[in-house]
């Protein structure tokens, strides 16, 4: 679903309609994954005029293609959105141990149906199921961070758009904008929409010739997921299919294992995982070597779920991309231990 604000709307409209969604990654098996980027006016994407060059651009003496105004008021009160590092389980009941039935991405938002002491049902796409209260915000929360995770765009709608320097039609003009181009917004407006003209700079665009929006990320099913974040990486010069949830699982058992070592400490604890991957003599999948029976002490205390539930630090999942890149500082080695002993020592652990 897509939630639009199109030109033409009231302040109060707009303070209702504001949300999320220029980028998207990843699926993981947390009670708690990242996001998109929004097109910014760039000297790729305009040209450059002479100040007062009118010949070049529109500000308000032709007409645009007519669009229909198709705005979603978005009661915030009863939304959520999730604040997490990267993505956030829906799960069929409200435990930890209830299956999967879906992912919230970092400020995805949802419908809230009914609020509890530790969960909250939700529905949002094709997804109805609950989230872990520790990990979401609640109304103005919720669109203060689909705001942040996606910008507001003006996508431009006619041939050539002036952007000036104020907001004034006698306003030197700065750039012409091409059809097409989105622009970061800034100060929405109805006659006049302050945008982004590089280093924080405001310019300023005729609202009529512009279509204002934000794409809106709802939850995604299980299925939806692996498609869209499916993804093959290299390692160590063979290609290895790698779920986004392998990559998640991956670095939450380096932050487990290795959340207090250096990054070439945290490489290391991978390297070992993916040296047994590939070993022929463990399992042949991260998820198995991780869960394999009495291998990795926090797969079976619980202190694996916890941080998959909130999400591995981003440190633990640099080191874990790194690692299935080809990364490995530890040679063959298959085992570690905290601690000084006979054999490779990488901070407070020994790789054998």
């Amino acid at each position: 679903m897509k939630f639009k604000k199109m030109v033409g709307y009231t302040a109060s409209v707009f303070a209702l309609s504001m949300l999320t969604s220029l980028t998207a990654l990843a699926n993981t098996e947390t009670d708690s994954v990242d996001t998109k980027d929004a097109a910014i006016v760039s000297e790729a994407t305009v040209e450059d005029v002479d100040a007062g060059e009118e010949t070049k651009g529109t500000d308000q003496e032709s007409t645009p293609e007519e669009t229909e105004d198709t705005t979603d008021n978005i009661q915030w009160e009863s939304y959520l959105a999730a604040d997490v590092e990267h993505s956030l389980n829906v799960r069929q009941e409200p435990n930890v141990d209830a299956p999967k039935v879906g992912i919230l991405y970092r400020g995805a938002i949802a419908e809230v149906l009914e609020v509890g002491e530790e969960w909250t049902k939700i529905h949002s796409g094709d997804v109805e199921g609950y989230v872990n209260n520790k990990y979401v915000v609640y109304a103005e929360e919720a669109k203060s961070l689909a705001n942040e995770v996606t910008p507001v765009v003006a996508t431009v709608n006619v041939q050539g758009l002036n952007v000036r320097e104020q907001a004034d039609e006698n306003a030197s003009v700065k750039k012409v904008a091409k059809e097409g181009t989105q622009l970061k917004v800034l100060e929405p407006g109805e006659e006049w929409t302050g945008i982004e003209l590089g280093n924080n700079t405001v310019a300023y665009v005729a609202s009529e010739f512009v279509t204002v929006e934000q794409n809106l990320e709802e939850a995604k099913t299980l299925e939806q997921a692996a498609e869209e974040n499916r993804e093959t990486v290299q390692t160590l010069g063979v290609a290895t299919s790698a779920s986004r949830g392998e990559l998640d699982l991956l670095a939450a058992i380096i932050q487990c294992e290795a959340g207090g070592e250096s990054y070439e400490g945290k490489v290391a604890v991978g390297a070992v995982i993916m040296n047994r991957v590939n070993s022929g003599s463990f399992p042949n999948t991260i998820t198995d070597v991780v869960y394999q029976s009495g291998q990795f002490t926090p797969a079976s205390s619980g202190v694996l779920s916890g941080v998959l539930s909130s999400g591995a630090r981003s440190d633990c999942y640099q080191a874990a991309q790194d690692v299935l890149n080809g990364a490995n500082n530890v040679g063959g080695r298959l085992f570690f231990h905290s601690g000084r002993g006979n054999g490779l020592v990488i901070g407070n652990q020994t790789f054998y």
